[in-house]
């Protein structure tokens, strides 16, 4: 979303974010649906931040292509990955283009959230006319008791601006869900099948952490 691209740029370029591993639980799910990939397949990383992920999953995949609202994002991808650059076709945009079509995999690992549900919508549509038939996305959605839905203020029944209690995301808008019926309500409106879906909770304090859906879809034929 627009609105965040500064705030995100920002993070980037002063290091703010730069992940040195893959996200744990993304890497179990992959190896679940691994055999459902073809070997030789096209792989999108949708907000793939300083590229821990893309790191990892790139080893997959022989056509690679990342994406990021910022620049700064992408430039730390790109230096990441530049040494596989003459065994891999890696491709690096901040937006999607007409290039990202017939995909086998799209990751949107903690990303999709950082919009308002209007251009959530939009943009998950964008990435499912991206995906082959049979293909799959993983991708995450808060939950209301994540920690930054609990340090925002709330605009409507879905989306929230984050507050100065998170500097680095401040003005950052986000959406969030209260349920699992909501959560498969509205993904009911695309092309895609649920194959699996649930939540990871990581909790700093008793009562405040990280609350997450992750979904794996497959694109109807």
């Amino acid at each position: 979303m627009k609105e965040n691209k500064n705030a995100w740029e920002n993070i980037y370029k002063n290091n703010m974010s730069y992940l040195k591993y893959p996200n744990d639980n993304l890497v179990s799910l992959f190896f679940n649906i691994k055999s459902m990939i073809p070997s030789d397949g096209k792989f999108l990383d949708f907000g793939c931040g300083s590229g821990n992920n893309a790191e990892f999953l790139s080893n997959y995949f022989q056509e690679f292509y990342a994406v990021d609202i910022a620049n700064s994002s992408i430039e730390l991808t790109r230096k990441r990955l530049n040494r596989m650059d003459s065994i891999y076709n890696l491709n690096f945009d901040t937006t999607i283009n007409s290039s990202f079509r017939n995909l086998d995999f799209i990751l949107a690992w903690q990303s999709l959230y950082y919009n308002s549900k209007e251009s959530f919508i939009e943009s998950f549509q964008e990435l499912i006319n991206c995906l082959k038939p049979n293909g799959i996305i993983i991708f995450s959605l808060l939950n209301i008791e994540d920690i930054k839905v609990e340090n925002s203020t709330q605009i409507n029944t879905f989306d929230y601006k984050i507050n100065s209690t998170l500097k680095s995301q401040e003005n950052c808008r986000i959406f969030a869900l209260h349920s699992y019926e909501q959560l498969l309500e509205l993904l009911n409106i695309f092309s895609i099948d649920i194959v699996d879906y649930g939540q990871f909770c990581r909790y700093s304090k008793k009562t405040s952490g990280t609350k997450e859906y992750y979904i794996i879809g497959k694109k109807h034929e």
